[in-house]
């Protein structure tokens, strides 16, 4: 009885100290998966933060991409109309040069026919003077 009660003792002490070890792994279990899922937490907010960080840069990239393609649309029509204004400037000029080149030939074709008509009434004054004596 004494063998059964000590073998007994013993069982129960070995089982004492099983659930004892049970107890304790089943707390650093718990532990390890408090910290894995803190860490899960951890890292989720962390790839939130930097996805919405990207989002944030690539809105801002684009928007300004935008604005750069609607300045250099401007410019573009800017420098367009420009190029007509240019092209008029030089059709005017043309057309005053060939007005110029005109009245140049005009007054140069009056000064001949001035000429010619001092020159008539050159000879016609010397003719009456010839006929008067």
């Amino acid at each position: 009885l004494d063998a059964k009660k000590k073998e007994s003792r013993e069982a129960m002490y070995q089982n004492d100290e099983a659930q004892e070890k049970i107890a304790k792994l089943e707390m650093e279990l718990e532990d390890k998966e408090t910290m894995l899922d803190n860490f899960e937490k951890e890292k989720e907010s962390v790839r939130e933060k930097y996805e919405g960080r990207v989002d944030r840069m690539r809105a801002e990239v684009q928007n300004s991409k935008e604005e750069h393609e609607r300045e250099i649309s401007t410019i573009l029509e800017e420098n367009e109309e420009m190029k007509k204004e240019l092209e008029e400037e030089r059709s005017a000029k043309r057309s005053a040069e060939y007005k110029v080149r005109r009245l140049e030939e005009e007054v140069e074709a009056g000064k001949a026919s001035l000429e010619r008509a001092e020159k008539d009434a050159e000879d016609s004054k010397a003719d009456y003077e010839n006929v008067m004596e």
